[in-house]
């Protein structure tokens, strides 16, 4: 193996793709006869280059020397036409090269770099070609000639798990993540912001950036004790219109004291070592205040202008801090009025509920954001990396990732901030390949990069599961376009099935399948997806392919369904029978996707299930509930009626008069099938407040009403009219013939809950489950 083929086999090994590179040979070699030599730094990262490359380079004075140093230093090491390059590429502050070093024969590597973060990005892309060579003391040294560099500067996450992922993330050479700052209000009115130390110092220590946020400003008043402290600050409602019964106070940021606790947090975040930049997101939701000061101004520019305002003291504080602001769709329509009122040192970052939390085709910067980007200003973007922010389910999708990364390199952001809920373990995939493609836009194919992520995971077949992931990533992608898993949580499948508003190709949940032989077409993909990930022996791909064609199948049999009449008059045998099948193919498919979100997860991600996989897990069941009232209305019957959910219980405000929290009882005999698996599901229908779902108590009732102990499990699980039902999985104990099953459970409502409007309702339903699922 030589020239070009060695070159591609060891660089295989490495995520991201390096820019340029060429691996002239390979040279065996004891640890212990390589040493590695890196110059004294006071930085934090130069004691992580010695971490990164220390199993390599167990020797003082190795034969083999690889020398990290940096640029300044390398007069008379590396060519200077080398050096003078490294120096002009973009964002060459990451930039580095690795050049072999020659006496009598091959004897090291020289590594170069401006700065330290280079230094250990070259260590990085060093350890990954070299780990799969070490074993037994021993290790292959490739003759490596390289250049790199990334084509977006900021790479990165928020939320999920990427506060504890750190060290995952940087070795994928993401370089910032942003992260909710610690916020209180002191009771003189005072703002404290705080970060956590030892994330901070674990971030520091990798390589990334971490940026400090203040979340959205509309939330501030009833998250953070300003309800407490501050009361003044509250904005005013509109005189002019109803107060609605789950009306919450935003902030007046006309009043001087909503300015000051600003500015207090700021400055506190510019004073903490180590914060570079912090960041502020607008409110999400058009939150204006109707006071004398505020009435006729636009909310958005306000609250930038706040913000702006409340930055100076803090740049006053420390001269290089720098401020980040976070568009919503709340500031959707007035984007272009933010981006006048933010000065040109300001960082923008372009972030919509509906629109960047977004898997369809449709390109996501729109043009007069590009406009704005390609004028030289900063500009940054949330997108989701996965299927749905709400939803949890398996999305392997090569084409999708590279479409959007390479959308934004093209159209120049300066930063990309990924988002996978609830954690990267699920999305391990489409988390690396964004990383692949931020940092070599035009690098891999979609089978090359999936084939080294293979290689890189230990998967025997690394081909084989190419060709799989390569077959089902674009049929996910039409999936997740049609937002099917987010639709049916938000039940917009309801209102399709009551005789008078039929599903259509090209809307709602088949929003990106345009016919019926475009769904066969996709079902059928899916299908031979599946035969290419039995052959490949992969258990999650295996789970991810049936789950991909049940989601498929239920689209397209909740279409059939909603073409149902009304009734069943005028209906034929095998009109009768078309829509009985469809009814099964819904039922199946929710048993399906159950049975295999289950194993899917215990393939990727073994230990409890997040609330919100089970959420997903619930939409099948959710449809079939549906869709039982279509079958009822044509005089068919339900086969199996265990797993259609029945009322047990509710609660209401009168629960809640007597103080914030309440304890309702729950008659499961209406749902019993005897002792087993259960799921509840705790449905909030409207209030001026959700609710906490503390502990659920299990007792058994004898006929004459003596109460019988038989367990309990804590559940903190909240309800309200953004997250508007869960699911709660439990498995009810064994009990007398002669009892009947009660569950009590503790209901709490927010602590900024105004005492003289404790309005909440909502009721609790119960099925069977198939399994118990982690709380």
């Amino acid at each position: 193996m030589g020239g070009v083929e060695l070159t591609q086999d060891w660089l295989q090994r490495v995520i991201p793709l390096p820019k340029e590179a060429e691996v002239r040979g390979a040279h065996f070699a004891a640890t212990s006869d390589v040493s590695l030599v890196v110059d004294e730094g006071a930085g934090p990262l130069i004691g992580t280059v010695r971490e990164v490359m220390a199993p390599f380079a167990k020797g003082r004075e190795g034969r083999v020397v690889l020398h990290f140093v940096l640029a300044k230093d390398a007069d008379g090491l590396c060519p200077a036409e080398r050096l003078k390059r490294l120096g002009s590429l973009p964002h060459s502050e990451q930039a580095y090269l690795i050049t072999p070093v020659y006496g009598e024969g091959f004897s090291g590597l020289l590594v170069v770099a401006l700065t330290d973060l280079g230094l250990l990005y070259g260590a990085r892309t060093l350890k990954q070609m070299m780990q799969p060579t070490l074993r037994e003391g021993r290790v292959t040294v490739p003759e490596l000639d390289l250049t790199d560099w990334p084509d977006v500067g900021e790479r990165g996450q928020w939320g999920g798990s990427a506060a504890q992922d750190l060290a995952w993330l940087a070795e994928r050479k993401f370089n910032v993540v942003e992260y909710a700052a610690s916020l209180s209000c002191e009771e003189d009115g005072r703002g404290v912001a705080k970060v956590d130390a030892a994330v901070l110092a674990e971030a520091v220590r990798v390589g990334i950036k971490l940026v400090p946020y203040i979340p959205h400003l509309e939330q501030l008043f009833t998250l953070f004790n300003l309800f407490k402290r501050l009361p003044q600050i509250a904005s005013t409602p509109d005189p002019d219109k109803p107060l609605p019964s789950d009306y919450a106070p935003g902030i007046c940021f006309s009043h001087p004291d909503a300015l000051r606790v600003v500015e207090d947090w700021l400055m506190d975040l510019a004073r903490t070592p180590g914060v570079t930049d912090m960041m502020v997101w607008l409110s999400e939701d058009a939150a204006p205040c109707f006071c004398e000061r505020c009435r006729g101004r636009e909310p958005f520019a306000l609250e930038t202008q706040a913000i702006v305002n409340a930055f100076e003291r803090a740049r006053a504080v420390n001269p290089q801090a720098s401020l980040r602001i976070l568009l919503t769709q709340g500031s959707y329509l007035v984007n272009d009025r933010v981006l006048e009122a933010a000065p040109e040192d300001v960082k923008i970052t372009y972030y919509h509920g509906g629109l960047t939390y977004d898997s369809s085709h449709r390109p996501m910067i729109y043009p007069r954001l590009e406009a704005f980007a390609r004028s030289g200003r900063w500009l940054g973007v949330y997108p989701q990396v996965t299927t749905a922010w709400r939803a949890v389910t398996p999305f392997t999708g090569p084409q999708f990732i590279r479409a959007r990364m390479n959308e934004f390199a093209a159209k120049r952001l300066s930063n990309v901030i990924t988002y996978a809920v609830p954690a990267n373990r699920f999305h391990e995939f489409n988390v690396t390949a964004a990383g692949e493609w931020l940092w070599n836009s035009r690098g891999r194919t979609d089978e090359a990069f999936s084939e080294a992520w293979a290689r890189s995971k230990g998967i025997g077949d690394s081909k084989g599961y190419a060709k799989w992931a390569t077959a089902i990533g674009p049929v996910g992608w039409t999936l997740a376009g049609s937002r099917v898993a987010l639709q049916l949580i938000f039940s917009h499948d309801r209102r399709a099935l009551d005789g008078e508003h039929p599903i259509r190709f090209g809307e709602g949940i088949l929003a990106e399948v345009h016919s019926e032989s475009q769904l066969r077409s996709e079902v059928q993909q899916a299908e031979q997806a599946l035969a290419l990930a039995l052959n490949a022996g992969d258990e999650a791909a295996i789970c991810e392919s049936r789950i991909v064609a049940a989601f498929l199948r239920l689209a397209g049999a909740l279409k059939t369904l909603s073409e149902a009449p009304k009734d069943a008059r005028g209906l034929t045998p095998g009109q009768l029978a078309r829509y009985r099948v469809a009814f099964e193919g819904v039922d199946q498919a929710a048993r399906t996707l159950e049975v295999e979100h289950f194993r899917w997860a215990e393939a990727v991600a073994s230990g409890d299930l997040p609330s919100r996989l089970l959420d997903t897990i619930a939409v099948g069941y959710r449809a079939a509930a549906s869709a039982v009232e279509v079958i009822a209305r044509l005089g068919l019957t339900d086969p199996t009626p265990e797993f259609r959910p029945k009322e047990i219980g509710a609660w209401s405000s009168r629960d809640f008069e007597g103080g914030p929290a309440c304890r309702v009882a729950l008659d499961l005999s209406g749902a019993w099938t005897g002792p087993g698996p259960y799921v509840l599901t705790f449905e909030y229908t409207d209030g001026a407040y959700g609710v906490t779902v503390g502990d659920l108590r299990f007792v058994g009732v004898a006929p004459d009403g003596t109460e019988t102990a038989l367990g309990d499990v804590t559940v903190r699980n909240i309800v309200n009219r953004y997250e508007r039902w869960r699911e709660v999985r439990i498995t009810f104990p064994e009990m007398a013939f002669d009892q009947r099953p009660r569950i009590y459970a503790d209901l709490r409502l927010p602590e900024h809950a105004d005492e003289k409007r404790r309005i909440s309702n909502g009721r609790v339903v119960a099925r069977r489950g198939l399994r118990t699922g982690s709380l």
